[in-house]
């Protein structure tokens, strides 16, 4: 696996998690969840970064529903959800069920992470 960057801030419960070196002009920020954000290229076909608010919370919550799918056209979900089964960010929120949009927040081991 190429480099990569976790930040979590106990204070704030927020996870930060870069996959990718990137610049904002070309990226773009999609939110799953209340709580979840997703960083992406233009064309929605890789996953560079993860930002998890109240991570532990989640973590503990069982399923979250990736509710901010559903104002994207069909395309471009299923897209989304081929980028979160992708690894490494399936790593971190596993999609449980596509059609009801239903995902698992995880806490993985560095192990499974550096693969």
């Amino acid at each position: 696996m190429p480099s990569f960057e976790i930040l979590y801030d106990a204070n704030e419960d927020v996870l930060e998690v870069s996959f990718a070196v990137y610049e904002e002009a070309f990226s773009r920020t999609v939110p799953l969840h209340d709580q979840i954000v997703l960083y992406t290229d233009l064309q929605l076909a890789h996953g560079w970064g993860l930002a998890i608010y109240g991570y532990a919370e989640l973590i503990e919550e069982g399923t979250v529903t990736l509710d901010g799918l559903r104002g994207f056209s069909e395309e471009h979900q299923a897209q989304l959800l081929d980028v979160i089964r992708d690894l490494p960010i399936r790593l971190f929120v596993e999609v449980k069920d596509p059609k009801t949009l239903l995902a698992v927040v995880h806490a993985p081991s560095l192990d499974a992470i550096i693969g």
